[in-house]
């Protein structure tokens, strides 16, 4: 009778990469094993498992592991990022999105609804295929870590941003598309080899998509109005326009505030 062989899975490089830099910033802070583990409240397998990448780790560990060492996510992903200023990156940063958030915060309401409503003859029917079909609300798991929350939200605020839908950025990072969700609503913790796939899916880099982590007062605007349910509805709305409507619809909104 044959004996069957457990055929060993690849350790994902990304996975390789993190286990190195938390033995690394581990040591520079003098740290053994067990120490690191009493303070993230791990047995101090788990860590030598993390740092041979022998288990993944998940965003909430690792911010754990973070905060223990003295250091930031952002800090951490230093040195393996997106190479290139993406996509999501530029439309935040673009004029014409800028010029929304500020109006937005202009405006009462009951003005920010009209403005919404406005907007959708701008929007032309041809530009509605294949762009994310989303609700204005986040769902959330209430009884996971807040910083698997945030990761699940941030997901899904990019892809409404990049306008993709769920079964778009699966097959762009070759996640399964249920685990996208699972991901969005915090069901399931995501490991840093994942969220380096989905992340060069949404063309930005691992810093960047923890950049308000840190600093809760000095939200970007754009980030602050798609807090809001009306606020994700409008930006929504507004990358499902043409370019050349856009100027148009920023132009109405000018007068909205104005008058």
């Amino acid at each position: 009778m044959m004996r069957r062989v457990k055929r060993k899975l690849e350790i994902d490089p990304i996975d390789i990469f993190a286990g190195e830099r938390v033995r690394k910033i581990r040591l520079l802070k003098g740290m053994t094993q067990g120490e690191l583990a009493k303070r993230i409240g791990v047995a101090f397998q788990q860590i030598q498992k993390y740092e041979s990448a022998a288990n993944r780790i998940s965003m909430s560990r690792l911010y754990l592991i973070c905060k223990a060492s003295g250091t930031t996510i952002p800090k951490f992903f230093t040195g393996i990022f997106y190479s290139r200023r993406g996509r999501t990156m530029k439309i935040m940063e673009s004029a014409e999105a800028v010029e929304l958030t500020e109006l937005f915060f202009k405006m009462s309401h009951g003005k920010r609804q009209r403005f919404y409503e406005a907007g959708h003859p701008l929007v032309k029917e041809g530009y509605r295929k294949g762009w994310a079909n989303i609700t204005g609300k986040h769902k959330g798991n209430p009884k996971s870590h807040p910083v698997d929350v945030y990761v699940g939200k941030r997901i899904w605020q990019f892809r409404i941003i990049t306008n993709m839908s769920r079964r778009q950025l699966s097959e762009k990072a070759d996640v399964p598309q249920q685990q996208i969700q699972k991901y969005e609503e915090a069901i399931n913790r995501v490991s840093v080899s994942r969220l380096y796939l989905i992340c060069e899916a949404l063309e930005m880099s691992l810093p960047e998509f923890f950049g308000d982590l840190y600093r809760k007062r000095k939200k970007r605007r754009i980030m602050r109005m798609i807090e809001s349910e009306e606020g994700m509805k409008l930006v929504r709305l507004f990358f499902k326009m043409p370019p050349s409507n856009r100027k148009h619809f920023i132009k109405l909104g000018k007068e909205f505030v104005e008058g």
